[in-house]
């Protein structure tokens, strides 16, 4: 079960919705945000979103990839109790002492019957998870979908929880909700801001949503969206706004799909009312593979032509788990012409699984112009090298993981797991067999390790690592590049 954050991200998983995630990620700025920022991010409106890149669409290179993965990520998730489920903790990376920081976490509370009572995001402060927010989940009988959202910020010097603000959903007879209540807290006690009203296709796709604000004790329109469809997939989403006395034509999104329904550009235009006519914005123009798999994702904007300004290539493993995204920006030209200028790279995430394809760990680096540096990480599940995770236990099996990043220069980490304490062997090998490194021979504990394998001395090519423990023996492919 996934807790709703906010409603539009989670709870309606329409190709829209997943598009303007999509979008909102692409154009976040590069900083080490919450996991809770990204969410409030989410919920602008896509109009919202496309005026701000149209004000300073540059300023989009300073962005990260951190919460696309998070979507799959929050289905990922270990018990470390009875009752509460460590979800990621977040680390920097501090050049000066060649090692992580650990800079905050998120964790769930659950009742008996397993549904998400608390998501808590908290701080590491001086050796010490400090509360800084959380979200508070209500439920009416054995209902497994929520029926109030409280967000409340940690008070320090009241030493306790503090409200903001609470959603109150309204379901259907399809438990799908069909109205959101969004209240604030002031002056102790809950009052009305604003609400939604959705209405769905037969099919359960939305067809229309209506916002109100809540104004001189009256709810006054505010926004009207629609979506259209062709063969189950959404074509357009178009939006108005209530001007006071009529509805205003104010932005849309366009969709098109290659014949396997896979979605190969998505325009969005804001309406000029002056000329009365649609103004492009910006688009998406979006590659996949034969499996599905988006390959390549385009970012454009317009400037009386369509200017190329930053794409994401991603790499995929044998059984479809996304391994590495690199970020490249347009230097040289304004068109997607390499005539008139080259793709250069900004920065990158690898993906790190365990062997039943469990994400275990995001690792951000950057380009400093020649090698790829590391930025920040996300550890899911028990993983946690630094032992700051709650109640982590021990490996239940030995496992030889895939080194991160891959390919590498000069240095990758090989992390590995021993259910029990075991004289434990790593070797490097050339393609020919030979020994070029012994990484680890000695006796050593239960649980999650780690190393840093650097390569500098060796010329580039592939080589294989090697682990033995007893009778376990399992080896991988390295890729150093220099």
């Amino acid at each position: 079960m996934i807790p709703y954050y906010r409603f539009l991200i989670h709870r309606i998983a329409t190709p829209f919705f997943i598009t303007m995630l999509a979008l909102c990620l692409f154009l976040s700025s590069v900083s080490y945000g919450t996991e809770r920022e990204r969410k409030r991010t989410a919920l602008l409106r896509p109009s919202e979103m496309i005026t701000s890149v149209k004000e300073d669409p540059k300023s989009a290179v300073r962005m990260e990839f951190l919460q696309f993965h998070h979507l799959k990520a929050n289905t990922i998730i270990a018990k470390v109790s009875t009752t509460v489920q460590i979800q990621y903790v977040a680390q920097n990376y501090v050049p000066e002492i060649d090692d992580w920081d650990t800079t905050d976490r998120q964790f769930y509370v659950l009742d008996n019957a397993g549904r998400i009572i608390q998501d808590v995001y908290q701080l590491f402060i001086y050796g010490e998870w400090v509360n800084d927010e959380r979200f508070v989940y209500e439920y009416e009988g054995a209902n497994q979908e929520p029926s109030v959202e409280i967000w409340q910020e940690w008070d320090s010097d009241a030493d306790d929880w503090i409200n903001i603000e609470r959603e109150i959903y309204t379901y259907n007879a399809q438990g799908r909700v069909v109205e959101v209540l969004i209240e604030e807290w002031h002056d102790g006690e809950w009052h009305p801001y604003e609400k939604g009203e959705i209405s769905y296709t037969p099919a359960g796709n939305f067809l229309e949503m209506l916002w109100y604000v809540w104004v001189e004790d009256e709810w006054v329109p505010e926004y009207w969206m629609r979506w259209s469809y062709e063969n189950g997939l959404v074509t357009e989403f178009y939006e108005e706004y209530w001007d006071g006395d009529e509805w205003i034509s104010n932005f849309r999104m366009l969709y098109e799909y290659d014949n396997a329904g896979n979605n190969i550009s998505l325009t969005a235009q804001s309406y000029d009312d002056f000329e009365e006519e649609w103004e492009n914005d910006i688009r998406f123009l979006n590659s996949f593979d034969a499996a599905g798999n988006q390959i390549e994702s385009v970012f454009q904007y317009w400037d009386d032509e369509w200017v190329s300004f930053m794409k994401t290539d991603s790499e995929y493993d044998a059984r479809g788990n996304l391994i590495t995204e690199t970020r490249s920006v347009w230097i040289g030209g304004q068109s997607y012409t390499l005539s008139s200028g080259q793709w250069s790279p900004s920065f990158r995430n690898s993906y790190l699984y365990d062997g039943n394809d469990n994400l275990l760990m995001m690792v951000a680096e950057f380009w400093n112009g020649e090698e790829w540096v590391p930025g920040y990480r996300y550890l899911y599940r028990d993983f946690d090298p630094t032992n700051v995770a709650d109640g982590e236990g021990l490996p239940e099996q030995f496992t030889l993981f895939q080194n991160y990043p891959n390919p590498f220069n000069p240095s990758t980490t090989i992390r590995y797991s021993i259910p029990e304490r075991i004289h434990v062997v790593i070797n490097v090998y050339n393609t020919l067999g030979q020994e070029v490194a012994r990484l680890v021979d000695e006796e050593l504990e239960a649980g999650y390790h780690e190393l840093i394998f650097d390569a500098a001395h060796l010329p580039s090519g592939m080589y294989i690592y090697r682990l033995q423990a007893g009778d376990y023996i399992n080896n991988k492919k390295l890729i150093f590049l220099k």
